[in-house]
């Protein structure tokens, strides 16, 4: 997500505009996000003892709302201000707290 967001800040902008102008767009978008994140679970689910003992739909919410909050602080790093002065320090953070986050949602 971070090179991707650094190789294409132009489209990413003028993505995120599109998505916030036309609700069509942005429906699609959602679908798409929980269609990805259904795929992962599904792979996750048949080799790992841990998501198969999770509600499916929890862990595709889960996986969703993972995205959403990376998402949001790699766009807001590589468009309007850097939270670390390297992009590795950003990824260990990142790493970190969706490890934090999984373990977190992993006990509600």
């Amino acid at each position: 997500m971070l090179k991707n967001n650094n190789e294409n800040k132009g489209y990413n902008i003028a993505f995120r505009s599109a998505i916030l102008s036309d609700n069509d767009l942005a429906e699609a978008q959602k679908k798409r996000i929980f269609e990805v994140s259904k795929g992962f679970v599904k792979v996750l689910r048949k080799s790992n003892e841990f998501f198969k003992s999770r509600d499916e739909e929890r862990l595709v919410r889960g996986f969703v709302f993972i995205y959403n909050l990376l998402n949001a602080i790699i766009y807001h790093h590589t468009i309007f201000m850097k939270f670390f002065e390297k992009d590795e320090d950003l990824v260990d953070y990142l790493s970190k707290l969706m490890s934090f986050t999984i373990q977190t949602l992993s006990k509600m």
